[in-house]
């Protein structure tokens, strides 16, 4: 009865950390999207202005590509399923972080897209 409970337990957890992390990356594209939503059209200037100096440029023939990287540091999981006589564990470690590549085509921003890592 008590590794029944365990187990069942330990289940409502993974699903209610799994169902947060899928909300904080919603939240996050959602607050993304609304930032710079607005600035499609804009000169390279005034997407300056607005998110500050892009973490990387690159150039692909007429198309110009700001980058902008953020990192939220580390985040790890650990586990730990007991047994009778052995207790079996182990870990994950990742970065929290968010990506946003603006394009731009003779100077005006044309569209961007983003990955969000929780």
């Amino acid at each position: 009865m008590k590794r029944t409970i365990l187990y069942i337990s330990t289940l409502l957890v993974f699903f209610l950390l799994t169902g947060c992390a899928h909300m904080a990356v919603q939240r996050r594209l959602t607050e993304i999207e609304a930032r710079v939503n607005p600035l499609v059209g804009s000169t390279k200037e005034q997407v300056i202005l607005e998110l500050g100096v892009p973490t990387r440029m690159e150039t692909v023939g007429a198309i110009e590509v700001f980058r902008y990287y953020r990192s939220y540091g580390s985040r790890s999981k650990v586990f730990l399923a007991p047994g009778d006589y052995l207790a079996t564990g182990g870990g994950r470690t990742w970065e929290a972080y968010d990506i946003v590549n603006i394009y731009f085509k003779n100077g005006i921003m044309v569209k961007w897209d983003c990955f969000v890592q929780r």
